[in-house]
């Protein structure tokens, strides 16, 4: 059994232990969840941002593409981190 797209999120970011974008975390998820409108990058974003907003992860670095686009890197915060005893075990392997 999968789990839901937010808690993937979460092991996705804790399992990765290095900053990450939201289109690298949804291109992975597209892989795993085929078909799963709720994996698209602005979704993953959304994710992200909320959880940015409880202290489970933080921007890491934020820079402007030359197509004025912003690119943001975020990573788990301590406080994340400890939230893995949460997830249950899944068969994903990562990267």
């Amino acid at each position: 059994m999968r789990l839901p797209i937010k808690s993937r999120v979460l092991e996705y970011a804790i399992s990765k232990n290095s900053t990450f974008s939201s289109e690298e975390v949804a291109k992975k998820l597209q892989q795993e969840y085929k078909g799963e409108r709720t994996t698209s990058a602005k979704n993953i974003e959304k994710i992200i941002s909320t959880y940015c907003g409880v202290g489970i992860m933080k921007a890491a670095a934020i820079q402007m593409a030359a197509d004025g686009k912003l690119n943001i890197t975020y990573e788990v915060t301590d406080f994340g981190k400890s939230c893995k005893k949460m997830i249950p075990a899944s068969d994903c392997e990562e990267n």
